[in-house]
């Protein structure tokens, strides 16, 4: 028997995607694009809780310093281009 307060059943689907269902969103008091954190304890219980905020991905963090970095590349060398550029 579950000591539990809420218990909710939920599926995954074929991409491994989850809907958290209502109750425990209101449980969490997150809306529907809220965050939440899972842990696993070492007992191996699982734990969904409401995340204090949106931690950046730090995979997007370095893939926008590279997309700057390309385009700050691109306006120099651009700039070299209109220097040497003969018809100007």
């Amino acid at each position: 028997m579950s000591s539990a307060v809420l218990e909710v059943q939920g599926t995954i689907t074929e991409r491994g995607q989850t809907t958290v269902p209502a109750p425990i969103r209101q449980a969490l008091g997150i809306g529907r694009r809220g965050f939440i954190v899972w842990r696993i304890d070492p007992d191996g219980a699982v734990r969904v809780t409401a995340a204090d905020e949106a931690e950046p991905d730090p995979a997007l963090g370095r893939f926008l310093a590279l997309l700057e970095q390309a385009r700050e590349l691109e306006i120099h060398d651009k700039q070299g281009k209109k220097a040497h550029d003969p018809a100007d």
